[in-house]
């Protein structure tokens, strides 16, 4: 575990101690978004400040700001064992920086911490949510159409000018229609008023 915490150390020596001031301040612009940049206001300037100061602070006082936390134990930074240490780091870093200037040069990327999971995963599944919905959307609507056209095809082969119920039918067969329909109604009536033993009886015998 010390190993590989010395050597995320050295990396951020490289990168954020090395690298990045010399991309920041010695590297050539490359493209006219660099060229027409302009300075941060004031209050960005002033909190820029601010930062810097506290770094100065924890870096000149480090005993004073040891003295605010809770087990307080007497620690000295600047021994000769931890400025060999951090001077084993830094060394190495510039000068495999410098003798890499050609290669970490800028460019434009979009770096990914912990919004990857919104990025990648989540906008999969939200991708995939929307597309199954506009899907079902999709077939609900091509279903919902078609029982319509189907339904005004069955209303029109019936109803329409050439359908069954809209052809002019002969009078014979409407007085047909007529007497069925109220021999229909005569026999439900009696069937309902009286039993179905009494009506046969009376049918039969007078």
């Amino acid at each position: 575990m010390w190993l590989i915490l010395t050597g995320c150390s050295a990396a951020v020596v490289f990168n954020a101690g090395v690298r990045f001031p010399w991309l920041t301040f010695f590297q050539p612009q490359q493209s006219e978004a660099i060229e027409m940049g302009h300075d941060p206001n004031k209050i960005s300037i002033f909190a820029m400040c601010c930062g810097a100061a506290i770094c100065l602070l924890v870096g000149l006082l480090p005993q004073h700001f040891y003295a605010m936390l809770p087990p307080h134990q007497p620690y000295h930074p600047y021994t000769a064992g931890h400025v060999v240490e951090q001077f084993q780091l830094l060394v190495p870093a510039a000068l495999l920086f410098f003798c890499c200037v050609p290669q970490p040069t800028a460019y434009v990327a979009l770096q990914l911490d912990f919004d990857w999971l919104f990025r990648r995963p989540l906008l999969g599944l939200w991708n995939n949510i929307i597309l199954n919905l506009f899907d079902f959307g999709g077939r609900s609507r091509d279903i919902f159409v078609s029982a319509l056209v189907r339904s005004f095809m069955f209303l029109f082969r019936y109803h329409g000018p050439r359908g069954i119920l809209a052809r002019s039918w002969p009078t014979g067969s409407i007085a047909l229609w007529v007497a069925l329909i109220l021999a229909s109604y005569v026999i439900l009536y009696t069937l309902q008023s009286r039993s179905l033993a009494v009506f046969i009886q009376q049918s039969l015998f007078g």
